[in-house]
């Protein structure tokens, strides 16, 4: 076996393939640290972004070997460093989480924060860049989510009333009445007057916040629900303005839940407090008032 590699010119190698590779993120070598029993090094590297994942590579082999295995990292380095790259001009102002290894050898790469305000969203595959494309998918999903749910909250900006309608199950009875009352006092309390005039609906073609509930039994005292809320909101078309229709314009995410039978009014008023609290929260936003 020849001569093997120092740590000095491990380093120069690695910046002598970075150079061949067209408009780089920038990596840095942050520190070459020898591996137990002189088997080799280990690199610590970094982007722009913090910490990349530590690579490890072996001294013992042929010189030319250890060289080639230098242009396989830094290939892979720089192709993990781009994707980082991609997720930070997706997700905006996040930050990346110290890559980690996993159960079975799995790679777990992530970030916090961002423009959705959500905590860390994690990924995992059979190595690190498994692991940031992933991400990055993952990531770009749950952005054209968030701009879908951007422009609905728009449609709020300037919403002074509303009239409330309840389909399904709380459309009648005790129960209907007292979460009416309840989700009334919520929206008003938000400063969105609720009007329980029909008249005055049709008058002012008052857009609608409708509570949606659905009831399923099931045996052994056992009962699905389903609750959302939607808002319709009178509309014309962009490209014929004098076609006008109501269509939803906002609506939540809906809620669906295994309940005991005997706590299915609690449990559906729980629902609704939650999903009302999200319409507020939306309003607030689209309003200027969070």
């Amino acid at each position: 076996m020849s001569e093997s590699l120092t740590a000095e010119e491990i380093g120069k190698a690695f910046e002598d393939s970075a150079r061949l590779i067209r408009k780089p993120p920038t990596v840095t070598i942050e520190s070459i640290e020898p591996l137990a029993q002189g088997e080799g090094f280990k690199l610590r590297l970094s982007d722009f972004y913090g910490p990349l994942p530590d690579i490890e590579i072996s001294t013992q082999a042929e010189r030319d070997n250890i060289l080639k295995a230098v242009d396989n990292i830094v290939t892979s380095t720089y192709s993990l460093a781009r994707v980082r790259n991609e997720i930070q001009e997706c997700v905006q102002r996040c930050s990346f989480l110290v890559p980690v290894l996993g159960d079975g050898n799995s790679k777990i790469a992530g970030i916090a924060g961002g423009h959705s305000g959500q905590g860390p969203v994690v990924a995992v595959g059979n190595d690190y860049l498994a692991a940031y494309i992933s991400l990055d998918v993952k990531l770009r999903k749950a952005a054209g989510a968030y701009e879908a749910s951007a422009r609905m909250r728009q449609t709020l900006s300037g919403l002074d009333s509303v009239y409330l309608a309840t389909q399904g199950l709380i459309g009648q009875g005790d129960e209907g009445a007292a979460i009416f009352y309840i989700a009334a006092n919520e929206l008003e309390k938000a400063g969105i007057k609720v009007i329980k005039n029909e008249e005055e609906l049709c008058k002012r073609a008052l857009p609608i916040l409708a509570i949606r509930v659905n009831l399923l039994h099931e045996p052994e005292g056992f009962a699905a629900v389903s609750a959302g809320l939607e808002l319709w909101q009178g509309v014309s078309l962009i490209r014929s303005p004098e076609i006008k229709a109501a269509a939803i314009t906002w609506l939540s995410p809906v809620t669906i839940e295994v309940i005991k039978r005997d706590t299915v009014n609690g449990a559906i008023l729980d629902i609704l407090l939650k999903q009302i609290e999200c319409f507020v929260d939306a309003y607030k936003y689209a309003n200027g008032l969070a």
